[in-house]
């Protein structure tokens, strides 16, 4: 039986995640945590602690994609969210610090 199981046996409970692993990386000065959750369906779930603003983008960049069938799948997605508009050299982008992490 799984831990998650005993969870999701309540109905009150509406979904459950096990947070399989959290790691810090520093992007420049910003220190940024991931965090990979195995969810519903068996699916691996990431969430970044910030996301990246660049003074160019209307907001900070959120990707919608999530649920992989793998931890290094999701690792790399969320790699991927946090770098694919940074810019070490826009002194205006902004951390934005994720409130549901």
């Amino acid at each position: 039986m799984s831990f998650l199981s005993i969870l999701n046996g309540s109905k009150y409970i509406e979904e459950a995640y096990e947070v399989i692993k959290e790691w810090e990386v520093y992007v420049g000065w910003q220190k940024v945590k991931i965090k990979v959750k195995l969810g519903p369906r068996e699916k691996f779930y990431y969430s970044t602690s910030h996301y990246y603003h660049g003074s160019q983008q209307a907001g900070p960049y959120m990707s919608s994609r999530n649920g992989f069938d793998t931890i290094e799948s999701a690792l790399s997605h969320a790699k991927q969210q946090i770098l694919s508009f940074y810019d070490p050299n826009d002194e205006k982008a902004k951390w934005k610090i994720n409130e549901d992490y």
